[in-house]
């Protein structure tokens, strides 16, 4: 709600979208369902259906035809939409690309190409349908691009993992994550614009 009233994160991009399991007045919501994950073995949580509900509205409501880029970033997460469209410099929105930190996609920030997310919306659903029950979305949805032919590039200053606010003062990252309260979101994006 801070955000929304800032104009902050996510309400900096050309187009949004919220996706919940309550309304948030007076932010505009899409709410798909309850938020039910069993918690897997790693510490995460088996989230890949709660996830697929996301992205079934986020083809529906076809905001991504518009976009070069689409972003899905964690409440949790402070980015700066600017930050990440200057690391996608050299890659084509029409390619099957995706962007990733390291070997793994965190779900923390995703960013996908126009080209791998028209390849999902097309044939997604239909072809993605292994590890729904046993993964992590992100995990998942890594796999599945892969499947649908589009490539990772990766990308080491996308995300900053590291809960204290003052790593946001970083200006090489576009993402910064977990901040779980409001208190500490704030400090990082206050210190990261500075």
């Amino acid at each position: 709600k801070n955000s929304f009233a800032r104009h902050g994160s996510v309400f900096r991009c050309n187009d949004w979208s919220v996706f919940t399991d309550a309304a948030l007045p007076p932010v505009p919501t899409t709410i798909i369902g309850p938020f039910n994950s069993g918690r897997a073995p790693w510490g995460s949580w088996f989230n890949t259906a709660v996830f697929l509900r996301a992205w079934d509205n986020v083809v529906k409501q076809q905001k991504w035809m518009h976009q070069a880029w689409t972003i899905k970033a964690d409440a949790d997460t402070v980015f700066f939409p600017d930050r990440v469209i200057a690391h996608t410099s050299g890659l084509s929105p029409s390619g099957h690309v995706f962007l990733k930190s390291g070997d793994m996609l965190l779900g923390a920030i995703e960013v996908f190409a126009y080209g791998a997310v028209r390849e999902y919306a097309l044939r997604g659903r239909k072809v993605c349908v292994w590890g729904i029950d046993v993964t992590g979305e992100d995990g998942f949805i890594n796999h599945c691009m892969e499947i649908l032919g589009s490539h990772a590039q990766v990308n080491g200053n996308i995300l900053r993992s590291d809960p204290n606010p003052g790593a946001c003062a970083d200006g090489a990252y576009a993402a910064f994550h977990p901040f779980k309260d409001p208190g500490s979101w704030s400090a990082c994006e206050g210190t990261a614009m500075r």
